[in-house]
């Protein structure tokens, strides 16, 4: 009487194991993927581990604190230990020379902070959506003068400087950025500027390609600007400041600048400060080119790099996903081959988050978008992750409800530009939202 009971259970068994569908040859590859994935992090974990154990080894009475923990850094200075500073995982920061960094206020120079916090908070700078130039001197042979730019006097070359392509001006130098269809009223410049000397710094101007009067701040009465003066950084008029401030750490570091130009409302940043905010503006008509002319010596060199002009900037977003169904911006930047959301997001993710907290009806496709370098597979997953990223800012910072949400990585398979220039494969690496 006993056998029935167990065939039966054994047969059913059997019967559920021919009834459940076997997985697809799609999910066996997720769950490899999703192991290896696990492995390597368990391997990072373990690296970082040691690496934090050898930095606290190299001092006495020493506490590891992320850059952001307040009361971790307050409690060990009370207690007059040595604070080795980490970032949010848990990495140690360290200086050009490798030493950890035991001072709070250089670690959090150092150290991104994510979108919205700390300095960060307040920083407004959007990019123009349509790159009309980058270069960042990478293809470019060391000792050469940068074949896209055009030259107009002085003596500047390609150097290596820390692991990165700059040209260095050592002749009262001058060059210009093209661009042969002319600007728009609105519009962005954005370049890394290191200035040991700080004198007279460098002056940046729109102009007349191709017309040497307005090469000159000189000759025409409208303003000009001008970044690392001694006497202030900012916009000025006839040889005088209009509205400047000073930048102490262009003597020390390579500091990103940002130009946003909007109807000759001029707003100019160093890293997360606005330095300048200007309302009227007058530049020379039929803009062409920027204008670069660095009051650089042998003996005091001026040094520059990834040289970006985008046309657009801070735009309305309701106004154009309701005209058009979709938003595309560059405005939600990423770490390089990271979903890690970079401090210069705020202004962008602040916007989105602010528009969809008032309008509760409001549902959003998030999109990634890369160019075509690099594996198809990689860009797509890279694309799925950052639109991911962004979805969870959203929810976690402005409490929105995951139903209205929901993140689609494109890859490379939607291009909005040409892959083949350097500006399209820029313009392409976006962020879309699209109305559901």
């Amino acid at each position: 009487m006993t056998a029935r009971p167990a065939f039966l259970s054994v047969l059913c068994i059997l019967l559920l194991a021919l009834l459940t569908p076997l997985p697809t040859e799609a999910q066996v590859w997720k769950r490899v993927k999703n192991k290896a994935k696990e492995k390597l992090e368990q391997r990072a974990d373990q690296k970082t581990d040691a690496a934090l154990e050898a930095a606290l080894d190299g001092f006495e009475n020493a506490v590891a604190c992320a850059v952001t923990d307040e009361t971790c850094i307050e409690e060990a200075q009370e207690k007059g230990q040595t604070v080795v500073m980490t970032d949010a995982d848990g990495v140690v920061i360290r200086d050009e020379s490798g030493a950890p960094i035991t001072d709070p206020a250089v670690a959090q120079a150092r150290t991104p902070q994510a979108p919205g916090q700390g300095v960060w908070a307040n920083y407004d700078f959007v990019p123009g959506d349509r790159v009309l130039f980058t270069d960042d001197f990478s293809e470019e042979y060391v000792g050469d003068f940068p074949r896209r730019l055009t030259y107009v006097q002085g003596n500047m070359e390609v150097v290596e400087w820390q692991g990165r392509r700059l040209m260095r001006g050592t002749g009262n130098d001058q060059f210009i950025i093209p661009v042969p269809d002319g600007l728009t009223e609105q519009y962005t410049v954005e370049f890394d500027l290191h200035d040991p000397a700080t004198a007279s710094g460098t002056s940046i101007i729109p102009v007349t390609h191709g017309d040497p009067s307005t090469y000159d701040r000189r000759k025409h009465d409208g303003h000009y600007i001008n970044i690392g003066s001694w006497r202030g950084s900012g916009i000025w008029k006839g040889g005088n400041p209009v509205s400047t401030n000073a930048i102490e750490e262009l003597e020390e570091a390579v500091v990103p600048i940002r130009i946003s130009m909007d109807k000759g409302y001029v707003k100019i940043y160093a890293r997360e400060r606005r330095i300048a905010n200007v309302p009227q503006v007058q530049f020379p008509d039929g803009t062409t080119g920027i204008l670069f002319a660095m009051a650089s010596k042998t003996s005091k060199p001026i040094y520059i790099g990834d040289l970006r002009v985008a046309e657009g900037g801070r735009t309305r977003i309701y106004e154009q996903l309701s005209a058009e169904g979709r938003f595309a911006t560059r405005g939600v930047l990423f770490d390089t081959g990271s979903d890690r959301l970079r401090p210069e997001s705020t202004p962008t993710l602040e916007e989105i988050g602010r528009m969809m907290e008032k309008r509760s009806e409001l549902r959003l496709r998030v999109e990634g978008h890369t160019d075509n370098v690099g594996a198809p597979d990689v860009n797509l997953e890279l694309s799925e992750q950052r639109a991911q990223a962004v979805v969870d800012h959203l929810i976690s910072n402005h409490g929105i409800k995951p139903g209205r949400l929901e993140a689609v990585g494109q890859g490379d398979t939607q291009p909005a530009a040409d892959n083949a220039t350097p500006e399209g494969r820029q313009t392409n690496r976006r962020v879309e939202l699209v109305v559901l």
